[in-house]
């Protein structure tokens, strides 16, 4: 009798809050409040209920969010939905902090071998903005490690089972819708977007005449980086389990990502990838005849690119200009021990000139170790150095103590780790979304293989402490 009770005091509630929200949306269109922004509100009301409640479901949300973040660009939303994935992330490092002992790991473990460099370029990263006190400093900060809140709320909470497949599986789907929607771009033409709200020179960009896709994301680069950390993800974890009917789909779509990839002209991009075919090939657990077949899959997708797109891509005059640029600004370094500032190049003193209507021009050294050298010195290139290396081999080290569909994504997130590693070189890789936010994202994943955790309602609590252990 009293479980019927609190059941139907329950459902009351719940009609209640139903009709009260209800009112709540009538009475704000009655005061003029634009729809658009109230489904904003409710949108994101439902979305902090549910990272509440479990939050995990955070990353889950914001993973298969972010490669639709540059739609907002031509979308009808208010200027603060454009906050939403800092927003996302702070709601579930709150959720994190708080949350109960049920969906959290112990505390007591070992913390992941790349955790002491990176609090090191923290602490010279928060040292110069404090010394130096410009806007700038602040941005560059956000930009170099905002996103690892979202590392810490995994550690704190991480993926069961059952959340991570979700993660891998979202990653697959959107590499292909987006790959997809990249292509068509090709047939839909510079002067259809232009006319749907994407401007010229920023999401529209050329390499010499051919349209550089950039699909549902700011510019070419995120899009470019994006299907690097699916493929070098998806294809791992795909291989480990043939049979299973999504994973074979991925495998034979492989391809249409590739040329996708190709059709952004980021020549870092093609880089990444044959960094990890060559060490999915070579190095990881991965079954080595299924992936000899992607190698004339991917090179028969890379053959159907216009050959205006790959003289492009191989064009030695862009990389050229960027040596000499590298060239230039050493006996600056040498000056400069400490750098010339966090903020001060790259994507924040970028988006700081915009902000404030500058028209002077930003330096953009299109490479990530030349950047944190003229920022912050050569102490932050080689702490640099020291997060690749250190989270490659943490990567290495969960691929040889798991097995199975974890093996396989320890492999890919090793394998990634280098192509970003090597990328940098040509790019500022660690500065570019989403691919920046999804680094983090995995090394923290994989850093909790193996930690026992309780998983969402489709994936009962067990006891992971086996599932770390070596194989053979």
């Amino acid at each position: 009798m009293l479980a019927a009770e609190e059941t139907r005091r329950d459902v009351a509630l719940g009609f209640g809050a139903f009709a009260a929200a209800n009112l709540a949306v009538v009475g704000l269109l009655a005061m003029g409040v634009p729809a658009t922004s109230i489904l904003a509100a409710v949108v994101g009301v439902a979305a902090a209920l549910v990272v509440v409640a479990r939050p995990q479901r955070g990353i889950i949300i914001l993973v298969a969010v972010l490669p639709y973040d540059g739609l907002l660009a031509i979308a009808p939303l208010p200027e603060l939905v454009a906050g939403w994935k800092e927003g996302l992330v702070v709601l579930t490092v709150a959720a994190a902090v708080i949350a109960p002992g049920t969906v959290r790991a112990p505390t007591r473990r070992a913390l992941p071998s790349w955790v002491a460099p990176v609090a090191a370029l923290a602490l010279l990263a928060v040292i110069d903005v404090v010394r130096r006190g410009q806007f700038e400093g602040l941005y560059g900060l956000k930009i170099l490690l905002f996103f690892t809140l979202a590392a810490f709320a995994l550690w704190r909470c991480p993926l069961g089972r059952h959340e991570r497949d979700r993660l891998v599986g979202s990653l697959m789907v959107n590499g292909v819708v987006v790959a997809c929607w990249g292509l068509v771009q090709q047939a839909i033409g510079p002067e259809t977007l232009n006319a749907w709200g994407y401007e010229y020179n920023t999401a529209i960009r050329f390499s010499g005449s051919f349209l550089r896709s950039f699909s549902t994301f700011e510019e070419p680069f995120g899009y470019a980086y994006f299907l690097l950390v699916v493929l070098a993800v998806g294809i791992p974890v795909a291989l480990a389990d043939r049979r299973r009917p999504r994973n074979r789909l991925f495998l034979w779509l492989v391809p249409i990502v590739v040329m996708g990839m190709a059709a952004s002209v980021v020549r870092g991009g093609l880089l990444g990838l044959a960094v990890v075919i060559a060490y999915l090939g070579f190095r990881a657990a991965t079954p080595r005849r299924a992936l000899l077949v992607a190698f004339p899959l991917a090179l028969a997708a890379i053959l159907l690119v216009p050959s205006s797109v790959s003289e492009a891509a191989l064009s030695s005059s862009s990389t050229g200009e960027r040596t000499s640029g590298w060239t230039a600004i050493l006996p600056e370094v040498a000056d400069r021990p400490f750098g010339a500032g966090l903020g001060s190049a790259g994507a924040a003193a970028e988006k700081v000139a915009t902000l404030s209507d500058s028209t002077e021009s930003t330096y953009q050294p299109d490479n990530q170790y030349v950047l944190l050298a003229y920022e912050l010195g050569p102490i932050a290139t080689w702490l640099q150095l020291l997060l690749v290396i250190t989270a490659y081999g943490a990567a290495r080290t969960a691929a040889r103590a798991t097995s199975g569909s974890d093996r396989a994504l320890a492999d890919g997130v090793a394998a990634l780790t280098l192509a970003a590693g090597t990328v940098s070189l040509i790019s500022t890789f660690f500065e570019i979304f989403p691919a920046d936010a999804l680094w983090w994202i995995l090394i923290a994943i994989v850093a909790t293989l193996g930690v026992p955790s309780t998983s969402d309602t489709d994936d009962a609590p067990r006891d992971d402490s086996s599932a770390l252990r070596p194989t053979r």
